[in-house]
């Protein structure tokens, strides 16, 4: 299990916590837990993850201070949610006349 390098549990109602095993998970790449019932503060090995670039933890209700340990990790910044809005139509051109 180890050598796990996605974890994607998004929209689930998983509850109560992560556990502290997760800090065992050295290849873990991308953790993906948003939209669940998580209720109990991360563990503080969840710093410990190496390669872990992805942390998606919205829409929990995950209590307590942030551990220092996610200082040490190297996440990838978001990229900013943009939504495209339609445009309106844009007005006809008038047809060239021909040359005579």
């Amino acid at each position: 299990m180890s050598a796990l390098r996605y974890i994607m549990f998004q929209e689930n109602e998983i509850t109560g916590a992560l556990p502290s095993e997760i800090g065992r998970l050295h290849e873990l790449n991308e953790l993906h837990m948003q939209a669940n019932r998580l209720d109990e503060p991360l563990p503080t090995e969840i710093g410990e993850l190496p390669i872990l670039t992805t942390i998606q933890l919205q829409d929990n209700r995950i209590n307590g201070s942030i551990p220092a340990t996610i200082g040490k990790l190297r996440l990838t910044p978001n990229p900013p949610r943009t939504r495209t809005l339609p445009s309106p139509p844009l007005p006809s051109l008038p047809k060239p006349e021909p040359e005579p």
